[in-house]
């Protein structure tokens, strides 16, 4: 009778257990495309990540124009200018052996995206913030868009560079990163850098 009222206890027990607690990750910073300037920066890590791996600087690049977004027009010219810097010559012609696709993927957040701490850490995170930049996050909506850019270098379609770079938007300008399609609302758009 004793290892009968054991085994109900235990199994009272373990059909009690819970799931796991959600939890916040530490604090961290995720930069935010504002301005062209940002765009500008990404275009020179993107064209010296390239550069790191093509080795002879008399190579020609190919840049496809299919991304017809305000974000990909700019990242064409600002990928042209600097690579030009990195001693790389454009051309036309699209069958290079170096191949550099990007892409941009949008990411949408629904839920609230205030911070939700207590007032009195806010206070103290947000008062020296204050004084030093003249900003605060105090109650400040989140965006609640982000952006991941990929890109991607290839030699004869093996992959020779991989990068991933995650920025913040501003819900307004979100429109900036993709082409909007009337049918089908937005779509990814790739665009390719290809090396003779």
């Amino acid at each position: 009778m004793r290892n009968i009222a054991i085994f109900i206890v235990l199994l009272f027990l373990t059909s009690c257990t819970q799931v796991p607690k959600e939890s916040a990750y530490l604090l961290g910073y995720q930069k935010k495309m504002q301005a062209s300037k940002h765009w500008n920066k990404l275009a020179k890590k993107v064209a010296e990540d390239v550069k790191s791996k093509i080795e002879n600087e008399k190579d020609s690049v190919f840049m496809s124009d299919a991304d017809q977004s305000p974000f990909g027009k700019a990242m064409r010219t600002l990928l042209a200018t600097e690579l030009h810097h990195q001693g790389l010559v454009l051309t036309a012609v699209e069958t290079n052996p170096y191949k550099l696709v990007l892409e941009v993927q949008p990411v949408f957040h629904a839920a609230d995206r205030r911070n939700n701490s207590s007032l009195l850490w806010l206070m103290l995170v947000d008062f020296p913030q204050y004084i030093l930049l003249g900003e605060t996050d105090f109650s400040r909506t989140k965006p609640h868009s982000e952006i991941i850019i990929t890109y991607e270098l290839l030699k004869n379609e093996r992959r020779l560079l991989r990068n991933n770079t995650i920025f913040y938007v501003n819900d307004t300008d979100r429109n900036h990163y993709w082409e909007s399609v009337a049918t089908t609302g937005l779509s990814l758009v790739r665009y390719s850098v290809k090396n003779n």
